[in-house]
């Protein structure tokens, strides 16, 4: 009686898994289309166009000498670093509608850029400023300078998504 039972449940947990497998299938479309964000693709197609030149010279565009904001090491040239990172841009409500064109300008705002040394740059990653404690090999964020960019953070997050329904607004799109 034991083994049967354990037959129509393996049985049944079959038939499951099969139909979610072909509804999934069926509806693979519909859930990638309404999914938070881009695709893969999108993404690495817009990643080559953002920073832009302008924007790399834009924060290179400094008297004097250059050093890192973060940690005070001098540097040669300024990496364009998104204030708020590319990946949560894509994801932001209403980016995904955007012409290329407008995605691509959006991505490049330039409220949404500051100059970093390389090393600082890379170990931020796309990481909030909130989440990001600091390069390992320089310690972590100053507290008042943490403070100063978890703010400029804010603001760019609301200038982006402010200029995303405007440009939703003025497609016709929203």
């Amino acid at each position: 009686m034991k083994e049967a039972a354990e037959q129509v449940g393996k049985k049944a947990s079959k038939e499951f898994r099969q139909e979610a497998s072909e509804q999934l299938a069926k509806h693979s479309d519909d859930v990638a289309s309404t999914s938070k964000g881009i695709s893969k693709e999108e993404y690495n197609s817009l990643r080559k166009k953002t920073p832009s030149q302008e924007i790399r010279d834009h924060v290179n565009n400094i008297d004097g000498e250059k050093f890192d904001p973060i940690y005070g090491y001098p540097v040669e040239t300024l990496e364009a670093d998104h204030i708020v990172s590319m990946k949560e841009i894509t994801e932001m409500d209403g980016f995904a509608p955007l012409s290329d064109v407008d995605k691509v300008e959006v991505l490049n705002l330039e409220d949404n850029f500051m100059g970093l040394g390389k090393p600082t740059n890379s170990s931020k990653g796309s990481k909030t400023w909130s989440d990001w404690q600091g390069y390992s090999k320089l310690g972590d964020i100053p507290a008042e300078i943490r403070e100063k960019m978890i703010a400029l953070e804010r603001e760019a997050r609301t200038k982006l998504q402010n200029e995303i329904f405007r440009r939703l607004k003025n497609d016709g799109s929203a």
